[in-house]
């Protein structure tokens, strides 16, 4: 977030602070409307970003004011892309599970919509191995409260016994489809979790125009 807030300040000319708050408060309003609406704390980017905009530069054409959305868009991915890599051999492993009929979903709580998690898989490796992809920001139904899980099986006509769940979140991924009695599969990677947390501190000192690698 901090960064494309300070590529938009720049684009802008307004002081950055101004822009993060901004940021903040269109994030915090969706996720209050989603909750008053009876789902869960998700809002998805593509109405963060609209949003934003509006609070930013009120009143502006229709067409200045998405051409700001695809940039400020255009940036959000090309940092997220940045920022993920795909685990080692699990391209191998999609790829037999893929061969043997097994169907392939993608289940993730996550602010970005369908189709930027499918442009990311495509772009990590994994074109034409995903068959759906379930996104909490869409429905408002996150992993964390369960309600995602139960979506899936929904859509998919499915039985709990019937999902094998795999993910790194003990909570979410192993505890929450659990009470469902989804079996749930925890990746305990501490490596990732140290290289997450050295990802978040780069990103909120660049926020702060400290672009230099964070330690851990």
């Amino acid at each position: 977030m901090s960064r494309v807030a300070a590529l938009l300040a720049e684009r802008l000319a307004m002081p950055v602070e101004r822009v993060v708050a901004e940021r903040k408060r269109a994030e915090r309003a969706l996720r209050d409307e989603a909750l008053a609406a009876g789902g869960d704390h998700e809002c998805h980017y593509d109405e963060i970003v609209d949003r934003w905009i509006a609070g930013l530069q009120p009143g502006l054409p229709a067409d200045r004011h998405a051409a700001l959305v695809r940039f400020a868009e255009d940036r959000e991915f090309e940092l997220e892309r940045l920022a993920l890599r795909a685990k080692p051999n699990a391209r191998l492993f999609l790829e037999w599970a893929h061969g043997a009929g097994i169907r392939i979903i993608a289940v993730s709580d996550m602010y970005l919509g369908k189709r930027h998690l499918r442009r990311l898989l495509d772009e990590l490796g994994y074109q034409g191995l995903v068959d759906r992809i379930y996104v909490s920001s869409e429905s408002r139904a996150a992993k964390y409260s369960g309600r995602l899980f139960e979506h899936v099986l929904e859509q998919e006509a499915l039985q709990p016994g019937e999902l094998l769940h795999v993910g790194d979140n003990f909570h979410s991924d192993a505890l929450a489809p659990g009470r469902l009695g989804i079996t749930g599969v925890f990746l305990d990677e501490r490596h990732e979790r140290r290289r997450r947390r050295r990802q978040q501190t780069s990103s909120e000192l660049a926020g702060l125009g400290a672009y230099g690698r964070a330690g851990c």
